[in-house]
């Protein structure tokens, strides 16, 4: 997994625009295994790794927990989004129900319930509500300096830093 992670760290990828951009930042949820891969990741000097608490707070005041917020995230998102066609991400979009808290907050159906309930979890639709675990500035390509051709009128000639 390290290393497979580490290769999508490090390709370039065209996304129809003609320019090649690598991943601005990789979201991993924080349980089980992941924060050893997070380990191993920022040992090979991967930064732009951050590790998501699903049970953590949530930034927004409607949802009890960051899984929750994420999911609605891709609730609200979902129709201005290309995602995979994929029947088990379709399904596990579904899968989830929700209730909300005595505060009025949106409480989604807890993994282990889902996983009593149909037998499997959903981690495809687990994964796609971590695209939106927080804000990931655009990255504006940077443009070089291009000194001009030619010399500097005035100055005999030479420029200041030749």
């Amino acid at each position: 997994m390290v290393m497979k992670l580490s290769e999508v760290l490090s390709t370039r990828y065209d996304l129809g625009d003609g320019i090649k951009r690598k991943v601005s930042m990789l979201f991993i949820d924080s349980a089980g295994t992941c924060g050893n891969i997070c380990r191993k990741l920022r040992a090979m000097n991967f930064t732009n790794i951050v590790e998501v608490n699903f049970g953590g707070h949530a930034p927004n005041q409607q949802y009890k927990l960051m899984r929750s917020y994420m999911w609605g995230q891709i609730k609200e998102n979902l129709p201005f989004t290309a995602i995979d066609t994929s029947p088990d991400l379709e399904a596990d979009l579904q899968t989830p129900g929700y209730k909300l808290t005595r505060h009025s907050e949106i409480l989604l159906e807890e993994k282990q319930a889902i996983i009593k309930r149909l037998g499997h979890s959903t981690d495809d639709g687990d994964s796609l509500g971590l695209t939106y675990a927080m804000n990931v500035p655009d990255i504006v390509p940077v443009q070089v300096f291009e000194p001009p051709s030619a010399p500097m009128s005035g100055y005999g000639g030479q420029g200041w830093m030749r």
